[in-house]
This record gives structure tokens, sequence and C-alpha cells, in this order.
């Protein structure tokens, strides 16, 4: 009867059990009432990958039941751990109670507490990094970088992180009286203390050099990227990126003088090649529009809004264009907190959309701000997919970033919900979620989300998507409100009209420092602990060579439940 219900086991509900629900051998076997060798034979017979004792075991330590007996059972000999080592070492951690003893025999014999300290521990360690992987430290080696990321947190559901943040801010609050440790006065001194206030003249000295060797060597290899790039050569050797250099056009052979930060800008190119004050930038965007067949453009206009003067401007599309660049668009060159917002609201007037491109967009997202201008000029010449075809699944946060990455002019983001399209088993479409985010001046309220990225695969149509990736949010997760952001650079917020969005507000023009060829955001650059409070964090800035550049500001959509 035994051997009759081996032969009956069904293979397809093996493979399913391993396969999908992760059971092990032993499991299942125990399941069907056979031998473990059965099951083993039948997958092995079925061409499937067994999984090695690791792989089994680490899925077996992250069954729920089994963590919980594992930390029943931790808690059950907490307590008699630490009587034992009460009796033998008069403390509860035995470490704790002899740390002093090991660190005065360390002093004593090596001049430092600890052996990490040692000069030829050091030493010893960056020599054998280097045979056996090629660098001084394993942490520089991407690989051991990924592994962290997908052991810390990538291969985590949203209830483990959250689980791991409680976990921490309680520690903290038992520990200091503060959820977080920075929020402590002595921790905020000490760091204030350790990183500065302690270090002799010659130190902050020799800490401002290295930092300037470094910054100079970085900004020396980019020059020379751009160089290549634009088809010059540096005649005179490197000195500085404000001093004059001369240059020559190997296009044209013409030498010139010029300043490298402005090449570095798209400004100060070759006489003979580029004779006009058009930028390199702004003449690249001029004949791929020349190239998409675009009629009747006009350039350099200052008749549409008087006195101000348009880049590019498309009569028969109602469609104008700011080429922004960075050095010359930033509040260095007088540029201020309305400048850009003002063309848009008069272009606005006039029934015309005004676009700002900004230079690094163009310079690292070339692609994708191509196939922005695409769809605005409705010169969509891709495939077209039906929405109804796709399938929407929950997505993990790497997949989302890379295709954040490829396809969304902001690039990857921070968020809770990850949902993708399917296309063939191909991912075509990704809409994120997140709450409130105080970077963008908003709070997280429970029940409260913001709809952070929506971005398709530009390779494709598909017209609903977005609506079907919303309605599956709206289905199977708790809310109460919506709300959105259009960034008035690039919309006019149609997209959320169709998802039947309410207009909220305006929010004021953002702004982003700039330091060489891109934007920092803001929120990366706010005030450090050890910086006075009665300067503003703009001049701090300032100081250290950073300049802000604003936006248009953007336009706010919200969406409530009805109930």
């Amino acid at each position: 009867m035994k051997n009759r219900l081996q032969l009956d086991i069904d293979i397809n509900e093996i493979i399913k059990l391993y396969n999908d629900e992760l059971w092990n051998i032993a499991k299942i076997a125990k399941h069907f009432n056979v031998n473990y060798g059965t099951i083993k034979l039948r997958l092995i017979k079925s061409n499937i990958k067994l999984r090695s004792h690791s792989e089994s075991k680490k899925i077996v330590m992250n069954d729920p039941d089994v963590k919980l007996k594992t930390s029943k059972a931790s808690k059950e000999s907490q307590e008699k751990r630490k009587e034992t080592n009460l009796k033998k070492y008069g403390h509860e951690v035995p470490s704790n109670a002899l740390k002093e003893e090991w660190q005065k025999k360390h002093l004593n014999k090596y001049g430092v507490k600890w052996s990490n300290q040692r000069n030829d521990i050091k030493e010893k360690r960056k020599e054998t990094n280097l045979k056996k992987y090629g660098v001084e430290n394993v942490s520089h080696l991407k690989e051991i970088q990924n592994k962290i990321k997908l052991n810390r947190w990538i291969n985590k559901d949203n209830s483990e992180l959250n689980l791991i943040q409680d976990k921490i801010k309680n520690k903290f609050l038992e520990k200091y009286g503060f959820d977080n440790c920075l929020k402590n006065p002595k921790i905020k001194n000490k760091l204030k203390n350790s990183r500065w206030i302690l270090k002799t003249k010659d130190d902050l000295e020799l800490i401002n050099y290295k930092s300037k060797q470094t910054h100079f060597k970085n900004f020396k290899l980019q020059i020379n990227d751009r160089l290549i790039q634009l088809n010059l050569k540096l005649i005179t050797p490197f000195k500085n990126v404000t001093d004059l250099h001369e240059v020559q056009c190997l296009k044209c052979n013409t030498n010139f003088n010029t300043i490298l930060d402005y090449i570095f800008h798209g400004y100060g190119l070759c006489p003979k090649c580029f004779p006009s004050n058009i930028s390199n930038f702004e003449k690249e965007i001029i004949e791929y529009l020349n190239d998409l067949n675009i009629k009747n453009l006009l350039f350099n206009n200052r008749e549409i809004i008087k006195p101000k003067e348009i880049d590019i401007y498309i009569p028969d599309k109602k469609l104008a264009i700011e080429c922004n660049g960075l050095y010359w668009h930033s509040e260095k060159h007088g540029i201020g907190l309305n400048y850009h917002l003002s063309k848009t609201n008069e272009c606005e007037k006039q029934g015309i959309q005004l676009i700002h491109i900004f230079e690094d967009e163009w310079l690292f997202k070339q692609d994708i701000v191509k196939s922005r201008l695409k769809q605005i000029l409705k010169l969509n010449l891709t495939q077209r997919i039906h929405a109804r075809k796709c399938q929407i699944k929950e997505i993990d946060s790497n997949l989302k970033n890379n295709f954040l990455e490829r396809f969304h002019i902001q690039g990857k983001d921070n968020s809770i919900v990850k949902l993708g399209a399917f296309y063939n088993d191909e991912l075509v479409s990704v809409m994120t979620f997140a709450h409130g985010n105080i970077s963008k001046g908003s709070k997280s309220i429970d029940g409260v989300w913001e709809l952070n990225r929506f971005v398709t695969n530009n390779n494709y149509h598909i017209p609903g998507i977005a609506s079907k990736l919303l309605k599956y949010f709206e289905l199977n997760y708790s809310w109460n409100k919506i709300f959105s952001y259009a960034d008035r650079r690039w919309s006019q917020g149609n997209l959320y009209q169709k998802l039947k969005f309410q207009f909220d507000s305006y929010t004021q023009p953002n702004y982003w420092y700039i330091k060489q060829n891109k934007r920092i955001h803001r929120f990366n650059l706010r005030k450090k602990i050890n910086e006075s409070k009665d300067i503003p964090e703009w001049i701090l800035r300032q100081n250290e060579g950073y300049y802000r550049i604003w936006d248009c500001g953007n336009l706010k959509y919200t969406k409530t439940k009805k109930c």
C-alpha cells in the first residue's frame, strides 16, 4: 500500500512545495508519509536544483515559528548565563569586567588600548587583503557592498524593517532617553569635540590641504573627460579651473584662450565652431529637434515675453524650451528664487508650455530627456501595449531602483510600496508610494500616502497603465488620502487630472546646490552639528563654493477616499 502511495505522489505538488513554499525535503517526505530518499530522487529526476545545506539552514532560521522558539530558548538561558558570569567574573558580561585590565596591558606593551589600533596589525591586514582581494579593505569590493546591502535591507519585507526600526528606537530610549542618539546633547558634544574642537591648528590645516588635493585631482580628471567629449586639447599645464588656459580645437585646429570652468559648463568654446553665445548644451538640443524634423524653430526670442528671452520656441506646438546651464543660471550670476518661475507663468498666460531642462539632466540623463521631449511633442513612435494585458506585482527595492535610474528623470527613491507592471514577464512600468518626507516639508501620517514616482519604459506606450497601478494600490492598501507633486519644469499636471486627483496648491520654487556640473539636493548639505545657528545654511555653503539654483516649484494634487 505504501509503495502504491509513493507512485501516486504528484511531482508538480512536490516541486511547488520545494520551490514556492520553500519546504525542505524532510518536511515534504513527512507530509506524504514517505522516506527522505524518495522525495530527493523525484526532485533530481525532475532536474530541480537542490539547495545547499547553508541555504536550507537560512530558510529554516527565517521561519517565524523557529525564530519564536529560538528567541524563547535564548531568553530562558539568558538569566542562567548572567548568574554564571557574575559568579565567575563579577559582571553579567565578562568582556565588560575584563575590558579595563586588557586595555591597561595593551597600553603598557604597545602604547594603544586595542590590537586593531596597532600600526603593524593595520599594515599586515592591508597586505593580506591586497594579496587576497586586490584592495586594502574588503569593504571596497562591490560584491561585499552588495552582500551587506542584501543581508541588511533588500531581502527584508516592510514588517521586518519596521520591527528593526522600532527595536533601534526602543534601545536608544532605554539607553539614552532619546529615540535617536544624535538628539542626546552629550553625544552631540562628543561628535563635535572629536571632529574639530580637539584638533590642533596643524591638524586642521592638514585636513584642509588633503581635501583640496583630492578635489584638485578629481576635478582635473573630470575636466580631461569634458575636453575629450568636446574634441578639445589642453595646451598649457592645468593650474586651476578659474585660470586662463590655452586650448586647441581638434576639429579646426584653432588655438584659443579660455577659462576651463566655462568649458565645463558648455561656454567659452572654440570661436570658429561656436561663433554665437549658444552653449554646446543648447546646440545639441537644437540638433536633436532638427533630427525629429521639427519645423519653424525660433531661437533666443525676446518678443514672446518681452523683454525676457526664450531659448527655443516651437510655434506650431505652443512649446518653449529653456536650456538652463547650471553655472549661468545659479545665484552666483544673479538668478534668484522667482527667475525661472516668472518665465513659466508668463508663457502660461499666452497658452505656451515652457520646459526647463537643467544642464546635468542633458549631460547624465540625455535618453530620458529625449524621451520626455518626444512625449510632450506627441511623437511617440514606440510599441503600443494595452494596460489590460499587463500584470501588476509588488517588486523589491533593487529592481525598482534600477528601473527608476534608467527611465525616471529624478532617479531612484525611498519608498515603502513598490508596484511594477509586467508585460510578458518584462517590467514595463513602476509606481511607488511613501509616507510624508521631511526633506519635502511634509510629515508621516497614518493613512496618508505620497505617490512618489511613476514612469514607463520609454520603449513602450501603455495607455491606462497609471490608472491600473493606482487602482491596485487603492484596493490592496489602507489609505485615506493620496497626494503627489507635478514638477512645473516638465509638467502641467495632466496625468493627475486623468487619475481624478484634485488640484490642491502651488508650492514655492525649490533649490539645489551646484558644484562643478551637478546639482546636489539641499537636504544633503543641511547644517552640521558644529555650525553656527546664527548663520543661514546657504551662506555657509556659499563659503564652501556651493551656489543655489532654483526650479519653478510644483503643482500639488490630492485624492481623498470617499466614505
